[in-house]
């Protein structure tokens, strides 16, 4: 079935995109806004690598607790060299990944939490620092504390290291 063959506001909704890879994007602050986000249901794999710029992979605009998004077949999130990443999405929404597996969370130094609202996720029982599969991870016991551990560690390196060229 063709582009042709479906509906425009289908095409527009995202509803059929299984994966998403953003590379290279420089100028990137964004990825999708709340109203994409929730049209992307078919979603299976999101990588985001490499966008100086992004601040949040989802829009804050509009957000507040009462909004809530549901990625139902979301399994792997990858989100690598991203220098300017502070969250997924800084506004108060909530999030349930229900098929979430893998998260890897590569060179994000100012990711501090991954949502504000609170975030779901059943499946999942570790970050992982690198690609590499026999990479052990990290689990805080939820995606947020463990986000925040792997930026106060950070941050810890960065002061020791601070402090050793200050000698």
């Amino acid at each position: 079935m063709g582009i042709r063959s479906k509906k425009p506001q289908e095409i527009l909704s995202f509803r059929w995109l299984c994966s998403l890879e953003i590379c290279n994007c420089g100028n990137l602050r964004y990825l999708l806004t709340l109203s994409m986000a929730l049209s992307v249901v078919s979603l299976k794999k999101m990588k985001v690598q490499n966008c100086e710029l992004l601040e949040q992979v989802i829009s804050e605009e509009r957000a507040n607790l009462n909004d809530s998004i549901v990625f139902t077949k979301l399994n792997s999130l990858e989100l690598k060299g991203l220098p300017r990443l502070e969250g997924f999405c800084l506004g108060n929404c909530n999030f349930e990944f229900t098929s979430l597996e893998d998260v890897i969370v590569m060179t994000c130094p100012y990711m501090m939490t991954f949502a504000r609202g609170e975030v779901s996720t059943p499946k999942l029982h570790k970050v992982k620092l690198t690609g590499d599969d026999e990479n052990e991870g990290c689990w805080e016991g939820g995606l947020n504390p463990t986000v925040r551990l792997l930026f106060t560690k950070r941050e810890l390196v960065t002061l020791k290291k601070t402090e050793i060229y200050a000698l």
